[in-house]
């Protein structure tokens, strides 16, 4: 897909797609935090399970942003 610079300036400048990076960095954080033991274990699952589906729809509402 290729976008013209106007395009892909209102997508890097939308909220969508702050929501989507924000996303990202919460999971390579989280990744950071298991190999360094900061996560106790009982807890990996249920973190992990929000922080995928945040990415979901961080990623859901990023495509739909793209289509307006």
């Amino acid at each position: 897909m290729q976008f013209t610079n106007n395009e892909y300036n209102k997508i890097m400048e939308s909220k969508e797609f702050e929501d989507w990076e924000d996303s990202i960095k919460g999971l390579i954080d989280y990744i950071v935090d298991v190999v360094d033991g900061k996560v106790p274990e009982d807890e990996k699952d249920a973190i992990s399970e929000e922080i995928f589906t945040n990415l979901f729809i961080c990623s859901l509402n990023l495509q739909d942003g793209l289509k307006k």
